[in-house]
């Protein structure tokens, strides 16, 4: 199986950098205001409406999952290219199938899922999708090594 690159760097990348400047903005201009308010003298205002609270508390949420993206191994594609992939060769020792807060969401041969995490010759790597593979498979993975997202994984024999 092969993975594209630029899905990785869609999911795990370019939406979460985008999500947190999407919420930036609206959060720097409550610390503005609030700010603003507090230097005048005033008794800021962000408190006193529950529906403020309640956005500031969205985006900070978002803001928090889009942060786990980057933390793991999103943040390594800025400089992580497919030309810089190794590739280890053994048996697949673990096949975990990744949760919502784990990893982003995936479609790949009409399968949609949040990828595995595969463990291969004492290596961990993330993938898209796993096909007929099962624990105890022999393999060759490709994969990238700061990040650990799996660019293509194949059968031996």
């Amino acid at each position: 199986m092969t993975f594209s690159y630029f899905d990785y760097l869609i999911g795990n990348l370019i939406l979460p950098v985008l999500c947190l400047a999407f919420i930036s903005v609206p959060v720097f201009r409550l610390v503005q205001r609030t700010a603003r308010q507090i230097a005048r003298g005033e008794k800021p205002q962000l408190l006193g409406d529950y529906r403020m609270i309640i956005l500031l508390l969205v985006m900070l949420a978002v803001g928090g999952i889009m942060i786990s993206f980057l933390l793991r191994g999103g943040i390594h594609l800025v400089y992580e290219r497919p030309r810089s992939a190794v590739s280890v060769e053994g048996t697949i020792e673990e096949i975990d199938r990744l949760n919502a807060f784990q990893n982003t969401r995936y479609i790949f041969n009409d399968e949609n899922s949040n990828g595995y995490r595969y463990t291969v010759g004492g290596v961990t790597c993330t993938g898209i999708a796993k096909g007929t593979l099962n624990v105890g498979d022999m393999v060759t993975v490709t994969y990238l090594p700061k990040s650990g997202f799996i660019l293509s994984i194949s059968p031996q024999g």
